[in-house]
């Protein structure tokens, strides 16, 4: 059952004010884009999924929403966060600069465990999550006439997925990050033309063996893989050891179709913004194309999902 509590206030703001609080920080986001000269605005080139355009935009206007980390009129875990978000970024930022794991020490990559675990849960996209499999229960519940807990009603409304969202967060990035460190890493190096793109979602997890959408992925499972884009050039690896072992910490990639295809995740796994620092995403639209289903946002992907309501009754 979530928590009914907001977390404590460290200072009150108010509501008709624009505050826009990252769900991708922005000190990673800011890799991906170009700076000029000596200023420091940065801009990235941005793919709308639904709109299917694309736009040159500063880094302070995307991967964020206004009150997005705001629970009952504070702004404590943004302000956490952000404290958070300071201690971890200099572990990221050694990454990019030895450009090699076996120069990483162990804090270094421990922290950058903790910050993959972090944006694991932080996105708009896992509280939509939360929203439409709540929302789901609820209306299969009410479809086979039974009652619907009050906590699943809760949580389909945006400030109990939020609070929801913000304890998995607490339970489980420890755990996760642990996890990871269990992982084998490896860096793959992009030395073609075409830079790795990252997205609103920048995670991206893959199984080479068959599995259930939605609970299949997980890392207790063979064939885990987890891909995150460092920068256009560098995208870190994290898999499952008991496939993949005795190959060099270091990969370099030489052949287009193969950065094509990590992007071509970035396009599937997005929610709505894909990130480059090149302004071409013809890739993603002819992916969209193919399947416009990837450009609606608003669809419940649980609602072709059958529960079998006697395995907990």
């Amino acid at each position: 059952t979530p928590s009914e509590t907001a977390v404590p206030a460290t200072r009150d703001f108010k509501m008709d004010e624009k505050v826009g609080q990252h769900y991708v920080p922005k000190f990673y986001l800011r890799q991906f884009g170009t700076s000029e000269g000596n200023k420091p605005i940065c801009r990235v080139f941005c793919f709308d999924k639904l709109l299917g355009k694309s736009y040159l935009v500063n880094v302070n206007k995307i991967g964020k929403e206004n009150y997005f980390n705001n629970v009952d009129g504070t702004q404590a875990f943004e302000d956490a966060l952000a404290k958070y978000e300071g201690f971890i970024s200099s572990s990221y930022h050694q990454l990019l600069k030895v450009e090699r794991l076996s120069e990483l020490s162990l804090k270094d990559k421990t922290l950058i465990a903790h910050m993959i675990a972090t944006q694991h849960s932080r996105t708009r996209d896992v509280r939509e999550l939360i929203k439409e499999a709540s929302s789901h229960v609820a209306l299969q519940l009410k479809n086979e006439n039974l009652e619907v807990p009050s906590f699943i009603e809760k949580l389909t409304y945006e400030e109990n997925a939020k609070r929801f969202q913000y304890d998995l967060m607490a339970k489980t990035t420890s755990k996760f990050a642990m996890l990871l460190m269990q992982m084998k890493w490896y860096l793959f190096h992009n030395q073609t033309s075409v830079s790795f793109w990252t997205s609103d979602k920048p995670l991206i997890y893959f199984n080479i063996f068959p599995h259930d959408k939605f609970d299949g992925l997980g890392y207790t499972r063979p064939g885990s893989e987890l891909y995150f884009p460092l920068n256009p050039k560098m995208t870190l690896a994290i898999v499952d050891p008991r496939l993949y072992d005795g190959l060099s910490e270091d990969l370099d990639i030489e052949d287009i179709a193969e950065v094509l295809s990590f992007n071509e995740r970035q396009v599937r796994n997005s929610r709505r913004y894909l990130f480059s620092l090149d302004p071409d995403f013809s890739l993603a639209e002819k992916i969209i194309a193919m399947e416009p289903d990837l450009r609606d946002i608003e669809k419940n992907r649980f609602q072709n999902e059958k529960i079998d309501w006697s395995k907990f009754l």
